[in-house]
């Protein structure tokens, strides 16, 4: 994922009705889609935490139509040369060719406590970019008017065509008139979502592949299903007396199919948005107020709008830690925590139209609130999670383990491992289908935090995923020694036994 801006395909397939044809601004809509392989398994990441809300600040800007990221799910094996699509979609050149020099204003503006440098560094080192294609639409069937802005297209089937030089009108006109309202029949009668006929414009000519691609958008599995069940007798329904065979031989002459994709939806912006998250300040700290490099002891809970608890640190026992712009791109926390001194309550409101489209399903599409307390504010420390991450993506396990023990026995005051950050780093590594590296560093978390019943809990699910049913239950009823109201972990446990 470099600089270049990463894109992909198929903004009629977005929810938002700004991508449908009738409300499509005027003059060409331009389509980059940029495909990616993941070499260390923490694209999803990066992108949830930097590129989403780069692109959603563009979004809100007007410089942009749609950001998101889908993941190839088929084909698998030799034939997946690439991980993931990076597809974003603009009104003009101009805005799609954004120089160096804009893209870092977007950059300082919306992560003011990092640098441009650090931001495109990290965003470089998690992906490789293996081919970058810009695509224009030439034909569509529009989702209804009445389509809500929320009901999203979770999955697309990409097929590609080569269609040779002099073929290009016929080939088209055959899918306007033969395939189009066939897929309009399949809308109508709610079997899929959108279909759209998109022709590469860069690079140009034939020599670089396929030049034409059609997509499909589904609902889910089950909808794609449908479609392709009844796919030919609604053919036959829409086009009575025509030979079918005798269509898909002429289309077979003025095209070669050479490839199919699906990809599921994993990330996208939502509409734009002037809307802000607001600050409130509930009660002044009486002690030091916490600059950035300081850790800070913390307790909170996210409530929706109804003031419901979703979640709360609470529940996961003892109070959380973190330095203050240790993570510059989580700027809710940081500005949130540097209002107030120690024993202060601050909180943070998101309205529904800055909130991702799971976030805003996660809080039942009201005003998610994030309450704070500042517990204690310390000096600053240094955390070992992320150099122990770096340890086993780039040298192993291993040589990991040797590097903590190590650590451990010669310098055990130079770094520390917080409860909080080494139970994430868990998740992540198993995430990234690390099994065996999730086991061992929640492992460490356990051994540092015995009398945390969140860390058994966890060790037990690192376990599980890699499937040791017999350790997982060991630590998940230990975890339930430790805590014996945690409903989730006895539901995990009885699914075991």
């Amino acid at each position: 994922m470099q600089r270049v801006l990463l894109l992909i395909l198929t903004a009629v397939l977005c929810s938002a009705q700004v991508f449908a044809q009738s409300d499509a601004p005027a003059g060409t809509t331009y389509y980059q889609v940029t495909k990616l392989k993941n070499p260390q398994g923490d694209l999803m990441q990066v992108e949830r935490n930097l590129m989403l809300p780069y692109f959603q600040a563009r979004v809100n800007d007007g410089k942009q139509l749609w950001h998101a990221l889908y993941q190839l799910q088929s084909p698998t094996g030799d034939e997946a040369d690439f991980d993931y699509v990076s597809v974003d979609v603009f009104s003009n050149l101009t805005d799609l060719n954004l120089p160096p020099s804009g893209q870092n204003e977007v950059v300082t503006q919306t992560f003011p406590h990092t640098t441009p440098q650090q931001f495109w560094d990290r965003v470089e080192a998690v992906s490789e970019v293996q081919s970058i294609e810009t695509y224009t639409l030439e034909a569509s069937v529009d989702p209804a008017a009445s389509q809500d802005a929320g009901d999203r297209n979770e999955l697309i089937v990409v097929n590609y065509m080569l269609v040779p030089p002099g073929s290009e009108n016929d080939y088209l006109t055959m899918e306007k008139e033969v395939f189009q309202p066939v897929m309009q029949e399949h809308l109508k009668e709610g079997r899929m979502k959108n279909w759209s006929v998109f022709r590469r414009m860069l690079p140009g000519g034939t020599d670089f592949g396929p030049n034409y691609v059609t997509v499909d958008a589904f609902e889910d599995w089950a909808h794609m299903e449908d479609y392709n069940a009844e796919f030919y007798a609604t053919a036959e329904n829409v086009h009575p007396g025509k030979d079918l065979n005798e269509i898909a031989q002429r289309l077979n002459e003025l095209r070669d199919f050479t490839r199919s994709e699906v990809w599921p939806l994993r990330t996208e912006t939502t509409p734009p948005s002037t809307e802000e998250i607001s600050y409130k300040v509930i009660k002044e700290g009486t002690g030091a107020t916490p600059l950035r490099g300081q850790e800070v002891t913390w307790s909170g809970k996210v409530m929706n709008g109804e003031e419901k608890t979703l979640f709360q640190t609470a529940s996961l026992g003892e109070n959380w830690q973190d330095l203050v712009g240790a993570d510059p791109y989580d700027t809710l926390w940081n500005k949130a925590v540097m209002m107030v001194g120690e024993g202060g309550v601050v909180q943070a409101t998101t309205p529904v139209s800055r909130q991702p489209y799971g976030e805003r399903q996660w809080g039942g599409n009201t005003p998610i609130t994030f309450r704070i307390q500042v517990e204690k504010v310390g000096p600053p420390v240094k955390y070992g999670h992320e150099d122990l991450h770096d340890m086993i993506t780039e040298k192993g396990l291993e040589a990991a383990k040797v590097w903590y023990a190590g650590l451990k026995r010669d310098n055990p005051e130079g770094y520390v491992f917080r409860e909080f950050q080494m139970n994430a780093l868990g998740y992540d590594l198993m995430g990234e289908g690390k099994e065996e590296a999730a086991i061992f560093v929640l492992d460490v978390n356990r051994q540092n935090y015995p009398d945390s019943y969140n860390t058994y809990d966890s060790l037990a699910d690192a376990y599980s995923n890699a499937g040791n049913d017999f350790e997982a239950i060991k630590h998940f009823k230990m975890a339930l020694q430790k805590n014996p109201e945690s409903t989730a972990t006895a539901e995990k446990l009885s699914k075991l036994k």
